[in-house]
Parts: structure tokens; sequence; C-alpha cells
């Protein structure tokens, strides 16, 4: 017998919900077959059996709410012998199986007629080129009914999704899967924020009794404990992929027709051919004209996280989601951040109520921030940026040691 546990799904997750169960008890399951769908506050992901056997026992229902470590499953492993749920199959099949009556009774399969529109539909007649509606249906010269091409989440999401439906699936991607949330955006980011909040708290432990001596931030550190928590997620992610039985290939992909993808790879070129295609390549952060990256002084958010030594000073150009990040955990790690922000307010996108909180934290913290106000122009010296802001009746010059560009993707 083998215990299915929990698994530990992130470096601060400790507990799941189960969103489904992929088996019952009774089924026979492959090892690496995906059996319970989990979602974490980090991860949704598919929990693999260990082992080849057949399900005796579920531990959880739906909706409940697992601690890490916890069994869920109890698998008894193959060894050939007929078990008496296995002597009693016959009769169970003929109780599941419909009568011919009930056959009859049956509605034609969908995939024979695509749907009608209701009358009066006024939507135009589709194309040769427009989606069908039916069950994709691989030819005989292809390799799958599916290639996705891009891993990321649009991308894996797809493929898992499809693998699910029983169609065979090909998924191509340039690096690794997980696309940007995993390796370059999300994942690492709140690797990052979770060393502030420890920072943080070690600089305040002595409002708590507590004698702490902080000495700042060890950023080899910090990266090997970002990438740890990333390649968690990523051999998670392998796993689910291989379970479903999602063939990936890491390579360039180039759409030859609409059904053919070449990927050139390390070991040369292959060609893959597919009924349907989905393109998910994703998108790379967005580059100003007067503000080229050069990866050392003028960065994207990619080169913020895996860089290799804090700076002193940042000046920070946009406010969204990935500009409050790193001006929370720069300004924690003691690096002197200002904000640069086009509209008349922080987080512009968001509540007005919520712009205001994080406006007067952010004094609290010690963050310039500049609003209503544009870059115009930036300046790399030899030791640093200078970056020129129109504030409307005059020019300002920022000074710092990088500037990180973060309008959005």
């Amino acid at each position: 017998m083998a215990e299915v546990e929990l698994p530990q799904l992130g470096e601060s997750v400790e507990e799941g919900v189960i969103t489904a169960w992929l088996v019952e008890v009774g089924d026979t399951v492959e090892v690496d077959q995906p059996i319970v769908e989990i979602s974490t506050d980090k991860v949704d992901t598919e929990i693999p059996s260990p082992v080849a056997g057949t399900v005796t026992e579920l531990k959880a229902e739906v909706d409940d709410t697992i601690a890490v470590g916890s069994v869920i499953a109890i698998i008894g492993e193959d060894d050939g012998a007929a078990t008496d749920d296995q002597d009693d199959d016959g009769d169970t099949d003929d109780q599941d199986a419909p009568s011919d009556d009930d056959t009859a009774d049956a509605p034609a399969e969908q995939a024979d007629e695509p749907e009608q529109p209701p009358a009066g539909d006024q939507r135009p007649a589709a194309t040769s080129d427009a989606p069908s509606g039916q069950r994709v249906a691989k030819g005989e010269d292809h390799d799958a009914d599916v290639i996705v091409l891009g891993g990321g989440t649009g991308g894996y999401s797809v493929a898992l999704r499809a693998a699910q439906l029983g169609l065979d699936v090909v998924l191509i991607e340039r690096a690794k899967v997980g696309g940007t949330c995993l390796h370059w955006g999300c994942i690492p980011a709140k690797a990052i924020l979770q060393t502030a909040e420890v920072a943080e708290h070690a600089q305040e432990a002595a409002d708590f009794g507590v004698k702490v001596d902080y000495h700042g931030i060890e950023v080899a550190a910090l990266n090997a404990h970002k990438a740890g928590v990333v390649e968690k997620m990523w051999k998670g992610l392998q796993g689910a992929l291989k379970g479903r039985g999602v063939e990936t290939i890491i390579g360039d992909g180039h759409l030859i027709d609409t059904h053919t993808i070449e990927v050139r790879t390390e070991d040369g070129s292959r060609t893959v051919s597919a009924a349907a295609v989905v393109i998910a390549t994703g998108s790379k952060p967005r580059e100003l004209p007067f503000a080229p990256f050069d990866g050392e002084r003028i960065i994207s958010s990619d080169h913020a996280l895996y860089l290799e030594e804090l700076p002193d000073s940042a000046v920070i150009l946009g406010s969204g989601a990935v500009g409050m990040e790193f001006a929370t955990a720069w300004s924690t790690f003691g690096v002197d951040v200002t904000i640069v922000e086009l509209e008349d307010r922080l987080l512009p996108l968001e509540d007005a109520d919520s712009s205001k909180e994080i406006g007067r934290s952010f004094r609290k913290r010690g963050i310039t921030a500049m609003t209503g106000v544009k870059m115009s122009g930036v300046e790399v010296t030899d030791t640093g940026v200078v970056c020129t802001i129109d504030t409307g009746d005059a020019q300002e010059q920022v000074e710092a040691d990088l500037l990180l560009v973060a309008v959005g993707r």
C-alpha cells in the first residue's frame, strides 16, 4: 500500500484545497498519473500517483482544506493479482453499462453536426478559416490533435486541459515551461517580497522585545532562495505535463502553415503537425524609445529579478503592480527609491482608496513618489542615470544608480 501525501508546493505554502478528484475508489492508476487537483494561494496543480495500482481509499472530499504532509489517498500497489473488487467487476460493468433502450434514446453525438444558431441570429456565416465548433480530430498525416506554441501560463493551461479531454498534445517552449509568471514574474517576485518581509520583521524585532542583529541583505542567498522556490514549482509543472501525457519540446517554433510548426532544437530541426495549433507566445516588457534596455543602468523587471547586487538608489518608472513590488522590496533592503508616475496617483488602475493607502505606506517607508509628471529623457553616465522629469511648469533632474522601466508589457 502506498500513501499519497500533499507535497510542499511552495516555500510558504502550508495547506491546499482539493478542487477535484480525477479518480475514484477502485480505479487503476499508473505511475505519475494525476489523481487529484489542488489549489493553493500560490499555484494550482495536480498531484500524481507515486505508484501503479488500485485506488483503495480517498481520505478527503472536494473543497476540503488539507495540510501539507497529510495523507490524501491510499493506492494499493499492483502485484498482478486480482482483488475481490476486480472479481466483481463483471457485475459492476453490467450495472453501469447502458442498455440498448438507453442507447437508443440517447442523443446523437454532437460532433456529427455543428450546433445551429437560434433563429434570427445575425452572426456572419463561418468562413473556411473560422473555428467550426466541432471536436478536434487528428488526421492521418498529423502528429497530434493539438500543438501549443508557448509554454507559459496560457500555453500550459491549454495543454493540460486539452490532454485532460483526451487529446494528443504537443507543447513547444523556447526556454522553460512556466513562462513569465513562473520564471520572470509572479513567483520570483513574490519570493523576493517574502525575503523583504523577513528583513522588515528583523529590523523591527526590538519593538517586540526580540534582540536581532540585522546586517542587511546577502544578494547571493536571496537569489538562491528565489531559485529554490521557482525550481520546486517548475518540477511540479513538468510532472503535471508528463502525467497528462503532454509531449514537451524545447526549441524555437516557427509556423509553417495552419497545421505545421518547425521546431529548431539543440539537436536539429523537427517538424510537427496537428489538426489545431494554439499560439500562446506571451509578451515581453515594454521598452521606451528614450530608455532602451541595456541590462545594467536601464533595466526591465526581467533584469531586476536577477541582479547580483543591490543599487544604492533607483528610479522606478511606472506604479503598476510590478513597480510597486520592486519599490516595496528595494526600500526594505535599504535602496533609496523614487517612483515616477504619469497619472495623478499611484496604482492608477486600481481603486482610489488603494492609491491613498499605498501612498501613506510609501511615505512612511521614505519612498519618494512623483505623480502627474512625465519622464522625457534618460542620460546614462559612468556612475548611473540622470532622468529628466517634466513637472508641467519646469523640469527636474533625478539621479540614481539605475532606472527600472515598469510601464507594462
